[in-house]
């Protein structure tokens, strides 16, 4: 194959050689010749002298440049660094391998022949390769030494031209014949003639530079890969380094091609090869990246779904070896390999990774211009995201910044890396707020929520609602966290999300609701938020009483898409508990729970706290029963509970310390059944109980009560409101009452519209009970309307750059990568 490079288009066309000596163009390019045609094929261009070319001593060294015909070097001998694809890369069987990038060293000097020895060369065909290497065979077997070296150097460069060979088709000029021949050479002279050895070893890999040349290795050499295994073991100790790299690079071709099965490498053998690779990394300063590219390849495949080898990687040190080469390298295949190992130890380990530097190395290269590289990066991190350490001030604020980014899968990447890392981390809370994260947080919250739906959009949203979740508490910022939330367009956004009835979703927007009305300063906010849509107005009460139900109508099964029905149950239950601290929504809640749709469960009747007290999960009968002691302040629930004979001696037992979480909640609520109700006297609010999160509940023993389904009576004191708020639903002024029993319930979100309690969750992971088939509400904005806006209404500061910085891209996946973890 001819190595010169095509004229440059730029140099002078038909130039005489003053022309070319005036343009100054660098070595690399050359004139064109004067005969020069579009379609003319490259090869013969400069095969012999030209006129056109200078004569001058300079311009026969560029002559003698483009003239050359020996095998040029890309950097594996000499450690310098070529700058544009080798000659391999073109016929190479892994051409957008690490590999490809590698070629192989000028040929050496011959060793001289005496007459005698010449003798033996006499009839070798010339021109006839295939001929050839029919008379070359027997003679590498020769007795002579110096007659197998100099057969050998000539199989070496037919190997070469063959893997040259612009046809990749056309069957190869070596048999099977010649790589059992170098297979006995190296047997043969593997501890005494070392330089024949790496001949052998050289034409070997450049025959499993192809395909078929592939194949003819497996067939010559039985267990290729013991037998290159056991030979880098025994080359590591050699003078001669490059018997080590060929040796290496036909290993790597082996295992990293699938027709092979390496797994007959026994463990041990597999231990040894890899503690003399990562042995080399070592010299990691005087390797050519490239070449160093080969090594980690093959680590990673060595490393790859075998947890033995990873550990004992580790105990050899190789993770601050693999530190060094990421902080220093430049070679973007050498940094993705190296990466991908990173996070496939980091996700059985990544206390070691972190402790080897992981969060002062990567952060880098979150600013490559290679997206591959940095999504290899990101899934790192992701890995050892919930690690704590000191030193996360850069990987946070480089998160920051590409969480604007228009890539989905950087989005998600970078999303679920802040969830972790401010979960339980107190430090690493406030180095956001110190940033003005929440700026950037709700911005690409906002974005998301009206992008097109999809699963990565979603899991986006409930990643997002995640890391808001955990930055509402835990450090001394989280006023202004609370600040951020109670603005009208989060108000409606957390509607809206509540509203689509995604379980994942549902679950982050409650715990925040939780969080929030800790404070019963933010009670009043949620009063008064609603949503319009083609039902009607869609209040907080109303949507969360709905959800209370929907849960208790899957209480049979466990999870609902990976969500605790539990957790479904308990947290709606909170929420109102929370809300009915406010007189008015005291009053709406009652009627929205007494609301005869709402008390359809599991083919009963009953009122849902009151249901959900008889649970077998402690979790569901703390929260309803602390929702219970709330609504006994209001008559109509007071009335009705001291009516149950049966709930009032599960009162008079908890209350006497049978279960300690319950005892508070239940003398409460038996205080005031004894005095017919508190809604006459002062009502400010009350304290919650601490929440947590267990197993689902498997049934409920308590029978449903019974009682008239009556409509509820207006609130107390016929409050009235100015005529810019919209009232909550359900009985503030007589036009506001609810409908009596026999209404229609198209009046509100479409999931009333039929019963769907029967409906498999299973059928499809996007359609369910939780998941309305329409959208009715869409995006909600300051004023509760419908229509997504085009602009975020409400922009908060924040560190990261502007809008257009923080939505580029961060550039064009390289096609000769592979970020696929080990």
């Amino acid at each position: 194959m001819n190595n010169r490079v095509p004229p440059h288009a730029a140099y002078p066309m038909n130039g005489s050689p003053e022309d070319f000596e005036r343009s100054g163009m660098p070595y690399g390019g050359g004139p064109s010749p004067p005969e020069y045609h579009a379609g003319r094929p490259w090869d013969g261009y400069y095969s012999g002298p030209s006129s056109a070319q200078p004569s001058t001593n300079l311009g026969q060294q560029r002559v003698q440049m483009w003239q050359n015909n020996f095998i040029t070097d890309s950097g594996v001998q000499t450690g310098s660094q070529s700058r544009a694809t080798s000659m391999m890369s073109m016929s190479s069987l892994h051409a957008r391998s690490h590999m490809s990038a590698t070629s192989t060293v000028p040929s050496e000097l011959q060793p001289e022949l005496n007459e005698e020895q010449e003798m033996k060369f006499q009839n070798i065909s010339r021109s006839q390769h295939l001929e050839a290497l029919e008379q070359l065979i027997p003679l590498m077997a020769d007795e002579d030494a110096v007659v197998a070296e100099r057969a050998a150097h000539m199989v070496q460069h037919i190997a070469k031209k063959d893997a040259d060979a612009t046809n990749f088709h056309q069957q190869p000029m070596v048999n099977r014949q010649v790589v059992e021949s170098l297979r006995d050479i190296i047997i043969k002279n593997k501890r005494g003639n070392e330089k024949i050895v790496r001949i052998a070893c050289c034409t070997l890999f450049h025959i499993s530079t192809r395909q078929r040349g592939l194949q003819l290795v497996a067939q010559g050499i039985p267990n290729a890969a013991d037998f290159f295994a056991d030979l880098i073991t025994h080359s590591w100790s050699s003078k001669d380094t490059s018997l080590f790299k060929y040796t290496l690079m036909t290993l790597h071709t082996i295992i990293s091609d699938r027709t092979f099965d390496t797994r007959t490498l026994q463990l041990e053998k597999r231990m040894a090869v890899l503690q003399t690779i990562t042995a080399w990394l070592d010299m990691d300063t005087h390797i050519n990246e490239k070449a160093l590219a080969i090594v980690v390849e093959t680590m990673k495949h060595f490393l790859k779904g075998n947890e033995p080898m990873k550990r004992h990687f580790v105990d050899l040190d190789g993770l601050k070896k693999l530190m060094r080469i990421i902080s220093r390298s430049t070679y973007v295949s050498l940094l993705q390999t190296a990466v991908l190992i990173l996070k496939s130890i980091a996700q059985k380990d990544a206390e070691r990774v972190v402790e080897a530097g992981a969060f002062s190395v990567l952060p880098k290269h979150l600013s490559h211009s290679s997206q591959p590289l940095v999504i290899a990066t990101l899934e790192c991190i992701r890995s050892i995201s919930d690690v704590k350490a000191e030193n996360t001030g850069d990987i946070l604020y480089n998160t920051m910044r590409l969480l604007g980014s228009n890539d989905r899968r950087v989005e998600l990447l970078c999303a679920g890396i802040l969830s972790n890392m401010v979960a339980n981390n107190k430090q690493n809370k406030e180095l956001l707020m110190e940033k003005n994260a929440m700026g950037a947080i709700l911005s690409a919250l906002h974005a998301a929520s009206y992008a097109e739906s999809s699963s990565q959009v979603e899991e986006i949203q409930e990643r997002l609602l995640a890391t808001i979740q955990n930055l509402c508490s835990g450090h001394r910022h989280d006023k202004r966290v609370h600040e951020a939330l109670v603005h009208p367009d989060m108000i409606n956004l957390m509607l809206h999300k509540l509203s689509q009835m995604r379980p994942a979703i549902l679950k982050q927007v409650l715990l925040i609701m939780n969080k929030m009305l800790v404070h019963p300063d933010n009670v009043r906010f949620f009063v008064y938020a609603h949503l319009n849509g083609p039902y009607g107005k869609l209040f907080y009460v109303q949507q969360i009483c709905h959800i209370l139900k929907t849960a208790c109508n899957q209480i049979s099964n466990v999870k609902v898409e990976d969500v605790k029905v539990v957790d479904l149950i308990s947290l709606p239950l909170s929420v109102l508990h929370h809300l009915s601290s406010d007189r008015n929504l005291l009053s709406s809640i009652t009627a929205a729970l007494l609301h005869p749709e709402n008390m359809q469960v599991n083919n009963t009747t009953a009122f849902l706290p009151l249901y959900l007290c008889f649970s077998t999960e402690e979790k569901v009968q703390r929260e309803a029963l602390g929702l219970i002691s709330s609504l006994a302040r209001h008559p109509e629930i007071c009335q009705m509970l001291q009516a149950n004979p049966n709930f009032c001696h599960f009162l008079r037992d908890h209350a006497a310390g049978r279960v300690p979480s319950l005892a508070g909640h239940a003398q409460t609520t038996l205080h005031l059944l004894e005095q017919g109700g508190g809604m006459q006297g002062a009502y400010n609010g009350y304290g919650s109980q601490p929440h947590g999160y267990s197993t689902p509940p498997t049934r409920v023993g308590y029978p449903p009560v019974q009682h008239p389904q009556t409509a509820p009576p207006p609130p107390y004191g016929h409050q009235q409101y100015p005529e810019h708020h919209v009232p909550p639903p359900y009985g503030y002024p007589p036009q506001h009452a609810p409908p009596p029993q026999d209404y229609d319930p198209a009046y509100r979100n479409p999931q009333y519209q039929e019963d769907m309690s029967n409906l498999s969750i299973n059928d499809d992971p996007f359609v369910n009970v939780f998941c309305p088939e329409t959208d009715a509400y869409g995006y909600p904005n300051a004023s509760g309307y419908d229509k997504p806006p085009h602009v975020m209404a409400h922009q908060m500061p924040s560190d990261y750059g502007s809008p257009e910085c923080s939505s580029e891209r961060m550039g064009t996946p390289e096609p000769d990568s592979s970020w696929l973890p080990p």
